[in-house]
């Protein structure tokens, strides 16, 4: 997935380019974002490779990506840029919770658990959801 820009309300993708400052043109590679109030530098490349293994399910254990919710393997593998927002929610009877890189960062909600995560590199994400509801997990490795 490319960066895009836009001129005249149109959206145009950026692959790279050059850039005048002062007179002189200077080759441009990438750039940078602020997501969750970190700084991170973003190369201009064809995305990031999200792989979802497991299932869950819409209400109790699904990742969000711009208001779309991802709750299975079916959907996998997604591309997404560098940086991108994905919203991980994790709910159920008696044990939850969110890990990544196989340290616990999930933040808590009343009877819930989620977890903002900006991928820089590829990933695999892991639903594990209970048949009964017992236990919702979501492990996040890249």
């Amino acid at each position: 997935m490319a960066h895009k820009t836009m001129t005249g309300g149109t959206a145009y993708a950026v692959t790279g380019g050059r850039t005048m400052t002062g007179g002189t043109a200077y080759g441009i590679s990438g750039g940078r974002t602020m997501a969750g109030g970190t700084l991170y530098d973003v190369p201009f490349s064809n995305g990031l490779t999200l792989t979802l293994e497991g299932s869950g399910e819409s209400g109790t254990c699904y990742i969000e990506i711009d208001g779309k919710k991802y709750v299975s393997s079916a959907s996998s593998p997604l591309k997404v840029a560098p940086g991108t927002e994905v919203y991980c929610y994790v709910s159920a009877i008696s044990a939850y919770g969110i890990y990544y890189n196989n340290r616990y960062v999930s933040e808590t909600g009343r009877n819930s658990e989620f977890y903002y995560f900006y991928p820089t590199k590829d990933a695999t994400i892991q639903f594990n959801l209970a048949s009964d509801y017992s236990s919702a997990w979501i492990y996040i490795h890249d």
